[in-house]
């Protein structure tokens, strides 16, 4: 496609839009895009950094990877249907075009205060990702399942209440809410996952359903204000890095059901002054608690296997 192209209809009846279509167009302000197409290509709009707005068909469900990466200029996304858009497969997080435009519209309004639809029973990977206006979402009880960066980078997201009809929430599903202060996770949940919380700097307290088995790796990484965790007796292991940068966290108690404590899981927790690690916890590994300058370690027993702290 010509380097110098500025506006571009797409004909009625075109139902894909080919890997690269207009990968790096950098004059191409207007796109048309007509609601034949169902597919966009791989970096179909990668480098396309006039582009300052863009219409999707109301009948397309897949866009491929790194679709639109390096649009800087995207502001705006525009849909007719809320339900066509939940239904979406984004490969990945630069294949929504919310990864640059942050803003959502739907048939003209801004959508901030998001209702799921009924006829949405999972939320799919990265749906959400970077929707940075977005201050308050009410998920159905239909939904069973939040996907991969679903949520993620939703700056303005307060708080977020989970319906017991949810079972599984992807890692990276809340990653990056800066905003988000309270979460309501649902208690047929079973284990916390990768990335979760990472970056949920305003975040103050969490309780884990007691369902829970594992926290997963850097689970609530970097989650600076978080002073509260509840972790409940059905918790077998706390992963890498799983609390690691938690400065505010003051104080935990380890369930009897913990096992091992893996590296880094609370490294970096400078205000943690006390932790009662019981003597269900065989092993802890590299770093898990470096860092910790204020603190001080109570055991039941020695563990029978203490690696490097």
């Amino acid at each position: 496609m010509s380097d110098n192209l500025e506006s571009y209809w797409v004909k009625e009846g075109t139902e894909i839009i080919c890997d690269q279509a207009f990968y790096r167009c950098y004059m191409l302000k207007n796109f048309y895009m007509p609601n034949s197409i169902i597919a966009i290509g791989k970096e179909a709009f990668t480098d396309c950094y006039r582009l300052s707005e863009i219409k999707l068909s109301e009948n397309l469900t897949d866009i491929g990877v790194s679709a639109f990466e390096l649009c800087s200029n995207l502001s705006s996304v525009y849909i007719s249907d809320l339900v066509a858009w939940c239904k979406i497969e984004f490969v990945d997080y630069l294949s929504n075009p919310l990864s640059s435009a942050h803003h959502l519209f739907l048939n003209g309004e801004e959508i901030k205060d998001l209702v799921i639809p009924k006829e949405i029973t999972k939320i799919r990977d990265n749906t959400f990702s970077g929707c940075s206006e977005l201050t308050s979402v009410t998920i159905d009880d239909n939904v069973t399942s939040i996907g991969n960066g679903a949520f993620s980078d939703c700056t303005s997201l307060t708080s977020i209440t989970v319906p017991g009809s949810v079972t599984k929430i992807d890692g990276c599903a809340f990653s990056g809410c800066t905003g988000l202060t309270s979460v309501s996770l649902p208690s047929g949940l079973t284990s916390i996952a990768s990335n979760m919380f990472y970056g949920c700097s305003a975040l103050t307290s969490i309780t884990i359903p007691n369902n829970v088995v594992s926290i997963n790796e850097r689970a609530f990484y970097w989650c600076r204000g978080l002073t509260t965790v509840t972790i409940p007796n059905s918790v077998v292991c706390i992963g890498d890095n799983a609390f690691d940068g938690c400065a505010s966290l003051t104080s935990i108690d380890i369930p009897n059901s913990v096992t091992s404590i893996v590296n880094g899981a609370f490294y970096g927790c400078s205000s943690l002054a006390s932790i009662n690690i019981p003597n269900s916890v065989t092993s802890i590994g590299e770093s898990a608690f470096r860092g910790c300058t204020s603190l001080f370690l109570e055991t039941s027993e020695q563990p029978q296997t203490m690696e490097n702290i």
